[in-house]
């Protein structure tokens, strides 16, 4: 009879934790995407929405929104995400950029 009383608390919150994790993975999901153009990079830079970012050789910019959102695309030419950016200083300020 105590085995079962113990088992059963034991059990919810297993349960419990699988369903946290699952969650979890799901809100990361949402939170990272690659759904974005360069067009909507251009448009966060409008709107002051870019909190981090950084670009790679390869012309890769990884971007991090303000709200929490990041993804990652291909930027025109080197260092455009420089000039996307510098338009937009004296309205939003700097941008902590890392270049690879």
């Amino acid at each position: 009879m105590n085995k079962k009383i113990l088992i059963i608390p034991l059990l919810l919150l297993t349960g419990s934790i699988f369903l946290n994790i699952i969650q979890y993975q799901e809100s990361r999901s949402l939170i990272k995407s690659n759904n974005y153009t360069w067009q909507d990079v251009e448009r966060f830079a409008e709107n002051c929405e870019i909190a981090s970012g950084a670009q790679a050789h390869s012309l890769d910019v990884s971007i991090k929104l303000i709200d929490g959102r990041e993804f990652t695309v291909k930027e025109p030419g080197i260092d455009a995400i420089y000039s996307t950016l510098w338009k937009h200083t004296s309205k939003c300020g700097d941008v902590p950029f890392a270049t690879e």
